[in-house]
């Protein structure tokens, strides 16, 4: 009974061991390179390209009282308009 204990836990210590160095063997991370150069007075330009559909964040439904064409606007863009204040004649 006692050389069975005696292997058994010679089995288990050999078991742990390859097992913790199975990990380490095969959970390394991928080592991160750096590209460093000399400073230098330049223009940084980047260059982003996608293709797909442009969607609204918030989308809003426009309800209107009247119909008909707008005949003069009394803001700009960029202007800044209180609320309930008129800046189109129809």
């Amino acid at each position: 009974m006692k050389i069975f204990k005696n292997k058994f836990f010679i089995v288990s210590l050999l078991l742990i061991t390859a097992a913790t160095g199975a990990y380490f063997i095969f959970n390394k991370k991928s080592k991160v390179e750096y590209t460093t150069v000399k400073i230098e007075r330049g223009n940084l330009i980047q260059t982003v390209s996608e293709t797909g559909m442009v969607k609204a964040n918030k989308e809003i439904d426009l309800n209107f009282t009247m119909n008909g064409k707008i005949a003069n606007i009394f803001a700009s863009i960029g202007d800044k308009v209180k609320k309930k204040s008129n800046f189109s004649r129809a």
